[in-house]
């Protein structure tokens, strides 16, 4: 993901959730990366984004106002912005009772790690190419062109269907946190803009991350080692 191509994006869709009054934060990766480092971890793979459920109607709407070459689809509870090989992920949160819950699905074999892969490539503009642990590098690069081919319109009505793929042939986990972390949100700077952060932000991350959030590591994986899953479960039937 090119840090330039990112911060772009991202000033672009602030401008837009701003305007249209969605409250919003910055979560996950992105926020670690602009607590700890003032800046987009060079190896993360998009931009987190966390919503309330209620801004969500209002929130996808919103993106009519986007620049024509910012992208996106939504469906449901689940919505991404794109630019050429940048990604923003919208975390949707619904409350209950004092937790704040959201879910998203993970591959559980080759085959839905494969179909990932290629919603990601769906994405992303011309010869973007996604690192997947799933395709040889050099599989992917032939993948990439064969797709950057097809029109953005058609690729925009594939890649719901393949998430639906995605979705019933994968684990769904589930992440629950203290709804109290995005009652009474804090700010902060990242990259010249000024964005809501949950509160107190260092107790978020530590409850994400661990206590050790502080030292980078290249080998977390979101849906082996969030301290805030509290579940995974096999969706297919």
């Amino acid at each position: 993901m090119d840090e330039n191509d990112a911060v772009y994006m991202l000033k672009h869709l602030k401008r837009v959730l701003d305007t249209n009054d969605i409250i919003y934060w910055i979560d996950c990766g992105t926020l670690l990366g602009a607590v700890r480092d003032g800046k987009i971890i060079p190896w993360d793979e998009d931009i987190d984004i966390g919503v309330w459920i209620k801004e969500f109607p209002k929130l996808t709407k919103s993106f009519e106002k986007l620049p024509k070459n910012i992208h996106y689809w939504h469906k449901e509870q689940s919505a991404n912005v794109f630019f050429k090989d940048c990604n923003v992920s919208i975390m949707v949160y619904d409350r209950k009772n004092d937790c704040a819950l959201h879910s998203y699905y993970i591959e559980c074999n080759y085959i839905t790690g494969v179909i990932h892969s290629i919603v990601k490539l769906l994405e992303y503009e011309g010869n973007a190419i996604v690192v997947s642990r799933n395709i040889p590098i050099p599989i992917t690069k032939i993948i990439a062109k064969f797709l950057s081919k097809i029109p953005l319109k058609i690729r925009l009505k594939l890649i719901p269907i393949l998430e639906n793929f995605h979705k019933k042939h994968s684990s769904k986990a589930i992440v629950s946190v203290p709804a109290r972390y995005f009652k009474n949100l804090s700010t902060i700077n990242f990259y010249g803009m000024e964005f809501n952060v949950p509160s107190p932000v260092e107790e978020y991350l530590e409850f994400r991350y661990g206590e050790d959030w502080r030292i980078p590591r290249k080998d977390y994986v979101y849906y082996r080692d969030d301290g805030a899953i509290v579940s995974r479960e096999n969706t297919k039937k």
